[in-house]
């Protein structure tokens, strides 16, 4: 076998562990999502109780938990970001190995 077909082989080996080290964080990656939006909803509804129940208007109760509950939401939008760049990473990975695969035949059936 050929020094070249050796090479491409071997990235093709690395870019095929690195697909299952980042399949591997997939849920992860989910469930903290998961959890931080359940954290968010939890904190907003609760400070709408507690503003309800306080007297606060009605329009102002929302925007006020919503506020209250701020540091949650950028944590909840760092969750989600972060799965759309894992998502966003398999993606790359994919095609660098299906790029390395189409080296790898024409160079074997060649």
């Amino acid at each position: 076998m050929s020094q070249e077909v050796v090479a491409v082989a071997e990235q093709i080996k690395k870019i095929i562990e690195a697909i299952k080290t980042e399949g591997a964080r997939s849920n992860v990656l989910i469930l903290a999502k998961a959890e931080a939006m359940r954290l968010y909803d939890k904190a907003v509804a609760i400070k709408e109780l507690k503003l309800k129940n306080d007297g606060m208007a009605i329009g102002l109760i929302n925007h006020q938990a919503k506020g209250d509950a701020s540091q949650l939401m950028c944590e909840m939008i760092v969750a989600q970001e972060s799965l759309k760049a894992h998502w966003q990473r398999i993606t790359y990975l994919l095609a660098q190995l299906n790029g390395w695969q189409s080296i790898y035949r024409n160079l074997t059936h060649t």
